[in-house]
């Protein structure tokens, strides 16, 4: 299948050497014109193009998985679409659409099952070809799309899951304080990171090699404010007044998001340890990473150089 855009005509559609305007290959199949554009648009796989509402697959999930964040994965989830859900309002013919999606690289589909699993969903989670990082390229990620009025409406008006999401008073009053730390997990699984790395030190003794860790958590200030606040409370991070910064030099760049950093390597590791140790859901990859950056740092000593 490929698109071909034409500036002010309608988009030339080739399926099996076949080729037409969307606009013919609407009337031929009964899918309307703008439906097909958007499938298309939004990267609907081939088969699946045409398909008309009467044929469309049921889905079965529980939309009130969201009502109260009571337990682990609930916090957890709700960290992670923070971060990296997407949430659409799409008005057509006199009707209002409620559009939940999640999209990962495609090697992270698995986690994209997990939340599936967790609400009790039906939906096939689906991979597709995509623009990669600042569109320079190609890439496969795996997605899910949940079109549910009470669900949209739930992550919308309680948490403030809305596209450039800045307000998150609603988000924050809703976590119990016992389950912050797996939101924590959530948002950095999402969109945060840590690594390690040697690095030389000197002092008047001499120069060491020496192991440094690194956390970095992404979001609003306000959020950051708070997220700092609770683990500052659980003696997890040294009380002092840290620099929440922007990614990039230039004005009109980041809006309102800014990264909050957590460095030394006892207290990047007591925060990972934190929220990682005893977790039962986690993203897998950075799960890993983390018992990586364990076995390299247990037992490390500073090492002088001669």
């Amino acid at each position: 299948m490929t698109v071909e855009k034409r500036k002010g005509r309608s988009s030339l559609l080739t399926i099996n050497g076949v080729t037409k305007t969307t606009t013919e290959w609407a009337k031929e199949t009964g899918v309307d014109t703008v439906t097909l554009n958007r499938r298309i648009r939004d990267g609907w796989p081939e088969e699946d193009l045409f398909q008309t509402v009467q044929h469309s697959p049921r889905y079965d999930f529980n939309e009130h998985y969201f009502d109260t964040i009571d337990d682990e994965h609930k916090a957890y989830w709700i960290g992670f679409i923070w971060a990296d859900g997407y949430m659409a309002i799409r008005n057509r013919n006199n009707h209002t659409s409620y559009e939940f999606k999640l999209s990962l690289a495609d090697h992270d589909y698995r986690h994209i099952e997990k939340f599936n699993n967790d609400i009790g969903g039906s939906y096939k989670v689906k991979h597709y070809e995509c623009n990669g990082f600042a569109g320079t390229h190609k890439a496969m990620e795996a997605r899910i799309l949940i079109t549910n009025q009470y669900f949209g409406k739930l992550l919308i008006n309680k948490y403030g899951i809305i596209p450039n999401r800045t307000d998150c008073s609603g988000l924050l009053s809703s976590i119990p304080d016992n389950l912050m730390k797996h939101f924590i997990r959530g948002l950095i699984d999402a969109d945060g990171s840590f690594c390690h790395y040697v690095a030389e030190e000197s002092n008047k003794y001499g120069t060491y090699v020496v192991q440094k860790c690194v956390v970095d958590i992404g979001g609003q200030p306000d959020l950051l404010k708070k997220i700092e606040q609770h683990l500052v409370k659980h003696n997890i991070v040294n009380n002092f007044e840290r620099k929440i910064h922007k990614r990039h030099e230039a004005e009109d760049k980041d809006g309102a998001y800014r990264n909050l950093k957590f460095c030394g390597k006892n207290q990047a590791m007591t925060l990972l340890h934190y929220i990682y140790d005893e977790a039962t859901i986690y993203l897998d990859r950075k799960y890993n990473k983390f018992l990586d950056i364990v076995d390299k740092l247990e037992g490390y000593n500073e090492v002088q150089i001669v």
